[in-house]
């Protein structure tokens, strides 16, 4: 600590003039700073009441802190300022400002650069916490010595010790949690690294792509600024280099990329979207070719149509996915940067609801005429063959004394993370007996509970629990004493509520905001008689959306007090009267119950979620519906929806029904977000339905069709569209969208197929060589897998979560890494237990593979084919849902 007290003890005298500013100033425009100064009064008149927010204005603060402070005022999501205190921020500018004196590159960084990308805490839509503070003192000494350079590469190393890739649900956790739990996926990894960059003073940033073209997934990762320019990380995937990682080639075939700016912003990038809290940056032409042609909006007459809805769509999920939203202007125009691959754009007029769709190439036209000769409710079919863009192949030399070097120092950050999970308790005895030696103010419960019969409480009921808390263990045992403490017949709900708890919940949530929510159920008053387990998931849970969990009962028993709110009725009319806001957010950030029962204003998503849990509260089972995200309530043993704007929906004719049917076809059976989606047309928007009841991407029964519509599935009537997809080994795409209605109180039929995407084979090599690789009769998987490095990783993870499917199939598996270590550790379960394993020796099989068949140099490599030589499959580098794909051919 001390050595990082001294990096650079000119700059801790005073602060100088330099480029963060004038004197004493964080922002030196003038103009500018006024701008901020208004938002932030704008913010203050919101929050009038809110003292424990504000306070912390009323103390000394510098004039480079104050400024600081309006700024991240003005601008953080309202559930920010009214979840954490004045405080809070302050402790964090004032590291923010500490850190930036104490590395020797601190004063090299522009002001709007150190305004936006290094003193915000809130990188995207993580739980915030006390990272900046809490990462810096290990961090300091990490980087002493080193370039601005030289010490962001150091950080990514840091960060991969603590954290790697594994796929995670769609909330996004905070770094500390991260740290408790050692994995995440990419966007919680972007975040997590950007956070301990950001402790250091290195400005940092998330790039991210909404949807890949040429495969069914995401991706985000990290951009760092050193010197005077931006380059590119992987998060948590140290390379020895910047501007290099396994996602480059990738990322040269994306339609758009995109950077989220805190505040209101400046720069020279090309800003799509300036709202009250964030910009947007498009991103693509960083790292894609890319093309502006005009999109011009005409009516059925060819008049230009002025005021129009432009959605720029991505095929990906069998989606046609919205990764940005323009508007023409008075010619009927609108104009945006787009990757040169194909596009479906759906142009909407919100004066007539006329619209129009297109499947369009921005590298073949300067202009894109969308005729908007379609209404809500017409029902069409259209097919479309979609091609992402090509990409550039990006060499890389695996080989070189860097990479090797880079791959030992990251096997051995392995095992020091490993290391760390492997002393989490393998169950719930285990850590209840751990916690004994656990510094609480009382015990006692929990020591009644580990000498109780086994009748009142067996611990082995919660050892799913512990074992998926990961760090955050001890949360589990300090719940049940404090459950036990005020009671046995407490525990029951505890455990209840526990075991109701998804897995990233109970490695991030605090022991006594549980409790508090136990507690409130247990007693007399509030007691009800559903199954224990409904009652969890649907009454006692703090968990409601993506929210911040916290011990709301209390502000939203009181809050139910003052508006007469007894009933269902009676909240449904008290809550529309709420005062809605969506200024206050950025869309993804939402206000605790707690919160908005004090302060009476929120955006309506956070509207929804208060409603859910007042009436949980009035002891009433509630929910955001798992299809459409709406409010719902338990009645009369059904799920009915509420309509804020319209009171409980009571009326079944409302409603009708859908029974979807896949008859022929190439498959036999499709999922959900793999091979078909449902939208419905609202207010000119095309909304995604989440039928599968799953996150998107996730492998499993519930998401096929067999299992989705045994039933037919009750829908609110209106205009829907089914898109079906399969995709080729190449990322091109045969896909289809069929409009249609649902009409009220009436039974839709509809059989759809999907298209075959197979073109066999895709290649060939010499039977003499096949015969060796594939073997035996039949196709074969053969996978060649680049020890310790990504993407062989995330392609091992996605195989671990379909191991069953693969077995059900019997598909075989060939299974070659680049060293004889990597090819024993590799027998780890993640692939069937007919998988045979190798050694690819010197990457003759690389090589051959690669060459023959003309793919990119990339690992992995997936290669379906017979011991004839027909190769029925063939990729390389990055993809998701591989596994989808070979199950095809099984």
């Amino acid at each position: 600590m001390k050595f990082c007290r001294f990096l650079i003890v000119a700059a801790s005298i005073s602060v100088l003039v330099s480029c963060t500013g004038e004197r004493g100033h964080l922002i030196s425009n003038r103009s500018y700073r006024m701008e901020v100064g208004k938002d932030f009064a704008s913010r203050r008149k919101l929050l009038a009441n809110d003292s424990a927010s504000f306070g912390v204005f009323g103390r000394h603060l510098t004039t480079e802190e104050r400024e600081a402070m309006e700024f991240i005022y003005a601008y953080s999501p309202l559930g920010d300022i009214t979840l954490h205190d004045g405080d809070y921020f302050y402790r964090n500018v004032r590291q923010t400002f500490e850190a930036r004196r104490r590395m020797p590159w601190g004063d090299s960084i522009p002001e709007y650069i150190f305004r936006h990308y290094v003193m915000p805490l809130r990188i995207n839509n993580e739980s915030l916490d006390m990272s900046r503070v809490d990462f810096y003192d290990e961090l300091c000494k990490r980087v002493a010595g080193k370039s601005m350079e030289q010490a962001a590469l150091e950080v990514n190393h840091w960060c991969h010790e603590h954290v790697n890739y594994q796929p995670t649900d769609a909330r996004t956790a905070s770094p500390e949690a991260l740290m408790k739990r050692a994995y995440g996926r990419c966007g919680e990894e972007t975040v997590f690294a950007a956070a301990a960059l950001r402790s250091v003073c290195i400005p940092a940033r998330q790039v991210y792509t909404p949807r890949w073209a040429h495969c069914d997934d995401n991706h985000a990762w990290l951009e760092v600024w050193i010197d005077g320019k931006w380059h590119y990380m992987g998060a948590c995937e140290p390379a020895p280099r910047l501007d290099e990682a396994w996602f480059t080639y990738s990322a040269g075939r994306g339609l758009y990329m995109e950077v989220k700016v805190f505040g209101k912003y400046s720069g020279e990038e090309d800003i799509v979207i300036q709202d009250s809290l964030v910009a947007r940056i498009n991103a693509t032409a960083n790292y894609a070719p890319v093309a502006r042609p005009a999109v011009k909006a005409v009516d059925v007459e060819g008049k230009p149509v002025a005021g129009a809805y432009v959605f720029y769509k991505v095929y990906n999920y069998a989606e046609y996915h919205t990764v940005f939203t323009g508007k023409t202007d008075s010619r009927g125009e609108a104009c945006f940067s787009m990757g040169k691959g194909d596009w479906i754009i759906r142009v909407s007029d919100p004066a007539t609801q006329n619209y129009g769709i297109v499947e369009a190439n921005p590298s073949d036209t300067s202009v894109i005429v969308v005729a908007l000769d379609r209404k809500e409710g017409d029902e069409y079919f259209e097919r479309h063959e979609i091609v992402p863009p090509a990409g550039t192949p990006f060499p890389r030399d695996m080989d070189s004394p860097e990479e090797r070097r880079n791959r030992e120092r990251i096997a051995h950050e392995d095992t020091i993370r490993e290391a760390f999970v492997s002393a989490f308790p393998k169950s719930c005895s285990e850590a209840m007996s751990r916690y004994d030696f656990e510094s609480a103010s009382d015990t006692s419960g929990m020591k009644s509970v580990m000498l109780g019969d086994r009748s009142v409480f067996d611990p082995s009921v919660l050892d799913r629990a512990v074992k998926v808390s990961c760090g955050n263990w001890r949360m589990i045992p300090e719940v049940l004493n404090g459950a036990a403490l005020a009671g046995r017949r407490y525990l029951a709900i505890a455990v209840s509520l526990l075991n109701s708890l998804c897995d990233k919940d109970l490695q991030d949530a605090e022991a006594d905001v549980l409790v508090s929510h136990t507690l409130w159920y247990g007693t007399d008053s509030c007691r009800a008689g559903y199954d224990p387990a409904f009652a969890a998931s649907y009454i006692v849970s703090p968990r409601i959306g993506t929210e911040e969990l916290t011990s709301w009962r209390k502000a939203v028993s009181g809050w139910l007090g003052s508006h007469g709110a007894g009933n269902a009725d009676e909240l449904a009319e008290a809550v529309r009267s709420m005062r809605v806001d969506n200024s206050t957010t950025r869309g993804d950030v939402f206000m605790t119950p707690e919160a908005v029962a004090r302060f009476g204003v929120c955006d309506s998503v956070s509207r929804e979620m208060f409603y859910v849990a007042a009436a949980r509260t009035l002891r009433i089972p509630s929910r955001l519906s798992p299809v459409d995200g709406k409010p719902q309530i338990f009645e009369d043993g059904k799920w009915i929806t509420v309509e804020l704007g319209k009171g409980i929906e009571h009326d079944p004719s409302d409603y009708g029904s859908l029974m979807l049917t896949c008859k022929g076809g190439a498959v036999e059976d499709p999922q959900y977000y793999i091979n078909f989606t449902l939208s419905k047309l609202e207010g000119g928007r095309m909304r995604l339905l989440d039928l599968g009841g799953s996150s998107e991407g996730d492998m499993g029964d519930n998401l096929r069709c067999s299992h989705i519509f045994r039933e037919p599935v009750r829908l609110e009537s209106g205009n829907y569209f089914l898109v079906t997809g399969n995709r080729r080994s190449d990322g091109s795409v045969v896909s289809s969208i069929r409009s249609f209605n649902i009409e009220k109180g009436k039974e839709r039929d509809l059989d759809f197929r999907i298209e075959s995407a197979a073109s066999l084979p895709v290649g060939y090599i010499p039977a003499a060589e096949a015969a060796k690789l594939f073997g035996g009769k039949g196709y074969s998987v053969v996978l060649l897998l680049a020890s310790g490095s990504e993407p062989s990783t995330h392609l091992m993870n996605d195989f671990a979560v379909m191991r069953g499917d693969f077995e059900r199939v019997k598909a075989p598996f060939r299974v070659y890494c680049d060293d004889r270590k990597s090819a024993a550790e590799a027998e780890n379960g993640m692939l069937p237990g007919n998988a045979v394993y190798g050694v690819d020796e010197g990457g003759s099989i690389f090589e051959e593979l690669t060459s023959k068949l003309h793919l990119q140099r990339e690992y992995p490599v997936v290669v379906i084919g017979n011991a004839e030589g027909e190769i029925a499959y063939a990729s390389s580098g990055y993809g998701i849902n591989q596994g989808v794909r070979i199950l095809k051919y099984f």
